[in-house]
């Protein structure tokens, strides 16, 4: 029985609704859900609006999805909510909040199987690949109260973080730049010390960033490959 994971956000909604039922109508039996923000937030609502939806997995869905696919019986998968039987929607308690995200395996050498040229984004006139995986967070620690996981984050650039820039580095060498899809990765302004050192200057990267980064900070960034910052107000 095929189980279909969709990432949704509130500007994709509606056509990733389309998609689901595009899924549905060629497959009948498969299990479809939706993970992300929007959903997270709006759990009913979200599954009332896509009729064709078995399933949402809410924060800290990796586990979730992870005991979906082992075939767990629904009604003991903590963060899921789902539609039983007769359609009725239910939801499990919530999931633990995942403190130590290097539990969570690195996507990189999945990346590997493929041929990454064929999957770039081009964006500023150059070549990324997106490292989200390879994140040093989940969620800003200073979002607002209606950020559906502003309590689950781990903003620091650790060792994991090197390790996998390091990765790419030597696994990847058509690629030019890393972008990091990270809203956190800017908030630990005394760790940036960790950065790898002398990344090539064709190859630099960029991330996501707060409008409140000190100079400092943004020095430190620069001298280690920084080329270009995404800023939210």
């Amino acid at each position: 029985m095929p189980l279909i994971v969709i990432h949704t956000s509130t500007p994709s909604f509606k056509s990733d609704c389309k998609t689901a039922r595009l899924v549905r109508a060629i497959n009948p039996s498969a299990k479809i859900g939706f993970i992300g923000a929007k959903v997270a937030v709006d759990i009913d609502g979200s599954m009332q609006a896509c009729p064709e939806l078995d399933f949402v997995a809410r924060n800290e869905y990796d586990f979730t999805i992870q005991e979906l696919a082992n075939g767990a019986d629904w009604s003991t998968i903590k963060g899921l909510t789902y539609r039983d039987a007769s359609g009725e929607i239910v939801s499990i308690p919530k999931r633990e909040i995942l403190v130590d995200m290097d539990k969570l395996p690195s996507v990189l050498p999945f990346y590997k199987q493929l041929d990454v040229k064929k999957y770039s984004a081009v964006t500023c006139c150059t070549l990324h690949v997106l490292v989200t995986g390879a994140a040093a967070s989940r969620a800003a620690p200073s979002a607002c109260g209606r950020r559906p996981s502003a309590d689950t984050s781990t903003a620091h650039v650790h060792d994991r973080v090197v390790q996998d820039v390091k990765y790419v580095k030597e696994n990847f060498p058509e690629v030019r730049e890393i972008f990091f899809d990270d809203d956190t990765l800017t908030d630990n302004h005394d760790g940036w010390k960790n950065w790898p050192r002398r990344w090539p200057v064709e190859r630099g990267w960029s991330c996501n960033a707060k409008a409140n980064v000190p100079r400092k900070t943004l020095e430190v960034m620069k001298a280690n490959g920084l080329r270009l910052l995404l800023v939210g107000i």
